[in-house]
Protein backbone atom coordinates (compact mmCIF):
# COMPACT_ATOMS: atom_id res chain seq x y z
CA UNK A 1 0.00 0.00 0.00
CA UNK A 2 1.68 3.55 -1.02
CA UNK A 3 0.78 6.08 1.63
CA UNK A 4 1.39 9.99 0.07
CA UNK A 5 2.43 13.25 1.96
CA UNK A 6 -0.43 14.50 2.41
CA UNK A 7 -1.68 11.07 4.56
CA UNK A 8 0.99 11.87 7.01
CA UNK A 9 -0.09 15.30 7.71
CA UNK A 10 -3.44 14.41 8.28
CA UNK A 11 -2.37 12.31 10.94
CA UNK A 12 -0.45 14.84 12.60
CA UNK A 13 -3.14 16.80 12.23
CA UNK A 14 -5.79 14.36 14.29
CA UNK A 15 -3.25 13.64 16.76
CA UNK A 16 -2.52 17.56 17.62
CA UNK A 17 -6.34 17.80 17.44
CA UNK A 18 -5.87 14.92 20.16
CA UNK A 19 -3.81 17.14 22.31
CA UNK A 20 -5.95 19.92 22.82
CA UNK A 21 -8.17 18.77 25.01
CA UNK A 22 -5.66 17.71 27.23
CA UNK A 23 -3.90 21.20 27.48
CA UNK A 24 -7.27 22.73 28.80
CA UNK A 25 -7.05 20.36 31.96
CA UNK A 26 -6.32 22.28 35.06
CA UNK A 27 -3.09 20.73 36.08
CA UNK A 28 -1.91 19.51 40.09
CA UNK A 29 -0.09 22.05 42.17
CA UNK A 30 1.70 21.50 45.32
CA UNK A 31 0.82 24.98 46.45
CA UNK A 32 -2.39 24.72 48.57
CA UNK A 33 -5.09 27.85 47.83
CA UNK A 34 -4.49 29.30 51.68
CA UNK A 35 -0.96 30.25 51.21
CA UNK A 36 -0.39 33.61 51.78
CA UNK A 37 0.01 36.03 49.40
CA UNK A 38 2.38 38.87 49.72
CA UNK A 39 1.11 42.20 49.31
CA UNK A 40 3.16 45.49 48.61
CA UNK A 41 2.69 48.87 48.83
CA UNK A 42 1.06 50.07 45.87
CA UNK A 43 2.97 53.51 45.83
CA UNK A 44 6.26 54.00 47.74
CA UNK A 45 6.81 57.29 49.73
CA UNK A 46 9.06 60.53 49.54
CA UNK A 47 11.77 59.20 51.37
CA UNK A 48 11.88 55.41 50.38
CA UNK A 49 12.04 57.09 46.66
CA UNK A 50 15.10 59.48 47.44
CA UNK A 51 16.54 56.49 49.34
CA UNK A 52 16.47 54.32 46.67
CA UNK A 53 18.16 57.47 44.30
CA UNK A 54 20.95 57.64 46.19
CA UNK A 55 21.71 54.05 46.78
CA UNK A 56 22.12 53.99 42.81
CA UNK A 57 23.91 57.01 42.35
CA UNK A 58 26.47 56.26 44.96
CA UNK A 59 26.67 52.48 43.31
CA UNK A 60 27.20 54.63 39.52
CA UNK A 61 29.97 56.69 41.15
CA UNK A 62 31.63 54.13 42.30
CA UNK A 63 31.45 51.82 39.14
CA UNK A 64 32.95 54.88 37.56
CA UNK A 65 35.64 54.93 39.60
CA UNK A 66 36.62 51.86 39.49
CA UNK A 67 36.37 52.11 35.71
CA UNK A 68 38.39 55.31 35.63
CA UNK A 69 41.07 53.52 37.89
CA UNK A 70 41.41 50.47 35.88
CA UNK A 71 42.04 52.98 32.80
CA UNK A 72 44.61 54.62 34.51
CA UNK A 73 46.03 51.74 35.95
CA UNK A 74 46.31 50.09 32.28
CA UNK A 75 48.46 53.34 30.95
CA UNK A 76 50.39 53.47 33.54
CA UNK A 77 51.14 49.90 32.64
CA UNK A 78 51.51 50.08 29.19
CA UNK A 79 53.59 53.09 29.69
CA UNK A 80 56.49 51.15 31.92
CA UNK A 81 56.37 48.31 29.80
CA UNK A 82 57.14 50.58 26.57
CA UNK A 83 60.10 52.45 28.73
CA UNK A 84 61.65 48.40 29.74
CA UNK A 85 61.35 47.31 25.74
CA UNK A 86 64.48 48.60 23.75
CA UNK A 87 62.35 49.43 20.35
CA UNK A 88 65.84 50.24 18.32
CA UNK A 89 65.64 46.30 17.63
CA UNK A 90 62.38 46.31 15.88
Amino acid sequence: MVYSGGTGANQGLKANRDLIGKKAKPKFSYASKNDAIKTFPKKATKEQLDNITETIRLQKKRENLRIFLSLIGAIILIVVLSQLIDFRYF
